[in-house]
């Protein structure tokens, strides 16, 4: 888990990363440019990254952003049951959210918000530069109070009435989903499972992720493909077959339709990115 607070100028050249990236405006003034296009920043604005997803920034005049990053393994490890809650669910693509195939959420946080943001973030980075027994608990704990700030934003409407739990057929699928992704699946295989009608499960998930099981299988094999290319030395064919796309041809089309790029290419772009702790 890594923050650091960043003032940038001019402009920043596109990146993506192998962890989970939340960048909080906090001054000045910018262009953000996602595969989604270009927008406008000022303080208020910020950004929830997924694993994979590509970002920059240009025209940037006093742009200070806070980045708070963390691995995979902590949100699939410590935090894992974030990704079924329907509030939290919201900024990892997990929850009933339109999907966007760009793996970012964009949120907007009020003035009073970011105040309430900052405060969390500045607490958080106390906790991550300490060594004291228990230090590791206190990152967790605060990290989840800024993430709790964060959904809010992105769920606003959730506010005013009690969140339902996410149910427990697609709960079930997406853990076992993300537990092999690597398996040969088919809707009739995933629908077997759990005991439902696959056009029933179909229309489960979609409540829930956005997604039907297969396009939610189909998002992970690519999130997961594009962490392996940036943290791993791997053959691009073998991080295809460790996804579950054996064909190097067929594993190349899909990276390049949610990516924009061939998976090598996107692994010369962006491999310079960096990683992070996994907690």
């Amino acid at each position: 888990m890594g923050l650091k607070g960043h003032v940038l100028h001019g402009t920043h050249a596109a990146h993506s990363h192998d962890f989970v990236e939340v960048a909080v405006v906090l001054g000045g003034s910018g262009v953000h440019h996602t595969a989604r296009g270009e927008q406008a920043v000022r303080a208020g604005h910020a950004f929830v990254l997924r694993p994979g997803s590509w970002h920059a920034y240009a025209g940037c005049r006093q742009l200070e952003v806070y980045n708070c990053c963390f691995g995979t393994e902590l949100l699939r490890r410590d935090l894992a049951w974030l990704l079924e809650d329907p509030l939290a669910g919201r900024l990892f693509g997990t929850g009933p959210l339109p999907t966007t195939s760009d793996g970012i959420v964009p949120l907007w946080l009020p003035p009073a918000t970011l105040d309430t943001c900052r405060q969390h973030m500045d607490t958080l980075q106390s906790a991550t530069e300490a060594t004291t027994p228990g230090s590791r608990l206190e990152q967790i704990g605060h990290l989840m109070l800024l993430l709790d700030v964060l959904a809010r934003c992105a769920a606003p409407e959730m506010m005013t009435a009690n969140p339902r739990q996410a149910h427990l057929a697609v709960v079930t699928v997406t853990r076992m989903l993300n537990a092999q992704l690597d398996r040969d699946w088919t809707l009739h295989a995933i629908a077997q499972e759990v005991c439902l009608d696959p056009s029933y499960l179909v229309r489960l998930c979609k409540v829930e992720t956005g997604l039907s099981p297969v396009a939610y299988l189909a998002r992970q094999r690519l999130e997961r493909a594009a962490y392996l290319l940036l943290s791993t030395s791997k053959r691009v064919s073998d991080v295809g077959a460790a996804v579950g796309w054996a064909d190097p041809n067929y594993f190349a089309r899909r990276f390049r339709a949610h990516y924009g790029a061939s998976p090598s290419a996107y692994r010369a772009r962006f491999h310079a990115g960096g990683t992070a702790d996994t907690g």
